[in-house]
């Protein structure tokens, strides 16, 4: 039986909230590139997301989030989020925000098949023409900006490849969690899942900071930063995970298709990014793929 359309609303909005949050973080992360590492800002952003999720639940619910069912339920999706963060930031530094924005849209496709192997209730979306016309879209999509020039590897884009691979790995952590949330609390389970992401990158920071010292940024750069984490990894993964919960694996990442363009846009704003033709043109194939199961959202 399909949800009503009223019902839809609301968590189609969290998705959406998501897609644009998750853009201007990824502009941000490409924006203070020059002041801190891979592993500072993702060890940041992730445990300022968490404190800040942590805060919300406990004045909300009038209890604290941590349970020992819920730590250890949350603990492979958290690793999975772990490294999906690192390739996506490494992504970040390596290229343009904006193509990295594109090739993370990808992870529709992954979940598709994914969640055409483990869900049920949706294998009816790979089965579908328009489906595999879509996928044929992102495979040429991805190898485009990946292969820049040839298929020789010194014209790989690494960092594209990287933000291709943390699309796969977000689709794993996408078809985890739908079944973990089906007996739990969205915002609890989300200030966990990054709580326990963030303290993943503790060892590597410590080993960063004893060989290399801290890096210089200013107060400024750090509230950045922080704020960046708690719109970012803390609300908008939060809204994720309630589009999940009540809409499936599928349907938010469909939502989500508009975040290259949300992430051009802030790319354009903060860093005065500007892509070429040929990003442009495989950047909507990608874009495509991922509208191609638009039609399903609205599917009765």
């Amino acid at each position: 039986m399909a949800m009503p359309e009223k019902e839809k609303l609301k968590p189609a909005l969290a998705a959406f909230t998501a897609s644009l949050l998750w853009a201007l973080g990824v502009a941000l992360i490409k924006y203070l590139s020059t002041s801190f590492t891979i592993i500072q800002q993702n060890f940041s952003r992730y445990l300022t997301a968490a404190l800040f999720l942590f805060f919300i639940y406990s004045y909300s619910r009038k209890k604290m989030p941590l349970d020992k069912r819920r730590l250890a339920r949350a603990l492979g999706p958290a690793f999975l989020v772990f490294l999906f963060q690192v390739f996506a930031t490494t992504g970040v530094y390596l290229t343009k925000a904006s193509i990295v924005a594109f090739l993370l849209r990808l992870n529709v496709v992954f979940l598709a098949v994914l969640a055409f192997i483990i869900y049920k209730d949706e294998r009816y979306i790979i089965k579908d023409p328009l489906f595999l016309f879509g996928l044929l879209l992102g495979i040429v999509g991805v190898g485009g900006l990946t292969f820049k020039g040839g298929f020789d590897t010194s014209f790989i884009d690494l960092g594209a490849f990287l933000a291709g691979l943390s699309a796969l790995i977000w689709a794993l952590f996408t078809v985890s969690i739908k079944y973990f949330l089906r007996e739990e609390d969205a915002l609890a389970y989300s200030s966990i899942v990054y709580l326990e992401a963030g303290l993943m990158f503790t060892p590597f920071l410590i080993l960063e900071i004893l060989d290399n010292g801290f890096t210089s940024f200013s107060l400024l750069e750090l509230a950045i930063l922080l704020f960046s984490g708690v719109v970012s990894i803390g609300i908008g993964n939060w809204m994720n995970m309630i589009a999940i919960k009540n809409l499936g694996a599928i349907i938010p990442s469909m939502v989500q298709m508009m975040t290259p363009f949300l992430t051009t846009f802030f790319s354009y704003l903060l860093l005065g990014e500007t892509v070429t033709i040929i990003e442009v043109f495989f950047g909507v194939l990608i874009v495509i793929s991922s509208g191609c199961s638009l039609k399903f959202i609205l599917r009765e």
